[in-house]
């Protein structure tokens, strides 16, 4: 080996530790060599980058809020998905992606669009949608995007807003990406 790829190797050499348990959070996490966290991870599936959530200054964390909206046990109307997670008041959305696992079937046309119960529109995630384009699946990009981020006025729940007809099938997943803002 190559000295100059020996001190590369040491340089970039990062350290998994075991998951440590405290009363709140799991954490998993990497550091580097001098013992400076590089990420973590948290039992909620929250990636801390840097050491730390967000402060008033530095990196923070990039939460994730994921539904799945199950015909079997949500029904074919509008509505918010039993699995679900919560986006916090002040939350900046800054990406959504909606991937159908079942295809929605309908005995109509019929469309599908992502929003959330309160702090944002209807269809802030994703717009309404035509079921022949939420094939198995598919990835859809959502609405929000770091150019056009959305900011969460109230704190909530992923919904699915369906129209012209209900969905008599389908499995749908949404991530939707927000960092929390801390001083809103």
């Amino acid at each position: 080996m190559s000295p100059t790829f020996g001190r590369m190797t040491s340089f970039i050499r990062l350290r998994l530790l075991k998951v440590l348990a405290t009363d709140t959070d799991d954490f998993f996490h990497c550091e580097n060599s001098a013992r400076t966290v590089i990420f973590a991870i948290n039992s909620a599936g929250q990636i801390y980058i840097g050491g730390g959530p967000s402060s008033a200054a530095g990196l923070g964390a990039i939460g994730v809020a994921h539904a799945v909206y199950n015909f079997a046990t949500d029904g074919g109307a509008s509505c918010t998905p039993a699995l679900n997670a919560l986006i916090p008041a002040n939350a900046l959305i800054i990406g959504a992606t909606v991937n159908p696992t079942t295809a929605p079937l309908a005995a109509g046309a019929a469309t599908v669009g992502i929003g959330t119960t309160a702090g944002s529109s209807a269809t802030s995630i994703l717009a309404a949608t035509a079921k022949a384009t939420l094939s198995i699946d598919a990835i859809l990009n959502g609405v929000p995007t770091l150019a056009a981020p959305v900011k969460m006025s109230a704190a909530g729940n992923i919904s699915l807003v369906i129209a012209t007809g209900p969905l008599t099938a389908g499995v749908i997943e949404v991530f939707v990406y927000y960092v929390a803002a801390q001083n809103a």
